[in-house]
């Protein structure tokens, strides 16, 4: 994989996550996987076929702690020149994202924008932080880099979509 990311020595890999990561590879080997059109329309990352993404890699502390650990997701998405053609604007993306994903109307959870960037330089990346606030008034800080890899030249591929993601419970954060 083409990234690097540094994590507490003590720290494991998620064990269920290679389960899934084998489950559908044995399932991609028996059925020909779709083909990605161009077009904005492919751009939806909610896809049918993509609602239960597989982390490339996930890890955190021995014994579990659901709450304690760092992710990286991985997907191809339809041609796009830009993550703001993506995304949007960095707020908005973060927006939707906390309001249709991880704290949705209804779900008893609260979720508060700390920061929201474009990341500097010319990078097609995003800074997003926020703490979430659990029904039970557990805060969960959470850290994440959204960032749109294009493909080399005059290459068939399709860009890559990518998020790195750590939380922490906010007593730990501090």
């Amino acid at each position: 994989s083409e990234y690097v990311v540094l994590y507490p020595k003590n720290w494991l890999f998620d064990q269920s996550v290679a389960q899934a990561q084998a489950y559908r590879k044995e399932a991609e080997s028996r059925f020909a996987r779709p083909r990605f059109e161009d077009g904005v329309d492919d751009l939806l990352l909610a896809r049918k076929s993509d609602r239960n993404l597989i982390p490339d890699a996930a890890f955190g502390p021995p014994k579990g702690g659901k709450y304690e650990n760092l992710s990286v997701v991985k997907q191809k998405v339809g041609k796009v020149p830009s993550i703001q053609v993506l995304l949007g604007e960095p707020e908005q993306a973060l927006e939707r994202l906390l309001s249709t994903t991880i704290a949705p109307e209804g779900s008893g959870k609260k979720a508060k924008i700390i920061a929201a960037n474009k990341r500097p330089g010319g990078e097609e990346a995003y800074d997003f932080e926020y703490i979430l606030t659990l029904p039970n008034q557990m805060q969960i800080h959470t850290w994440s880099v959204a960032a749109l890899k294009q493909p080399p030249m005059r290459s068939n591929q399709p860009p890559t979509f990518g998020t790195t993601s750590s939380s922490l419970p906010s007593s730990s954060s501090s």
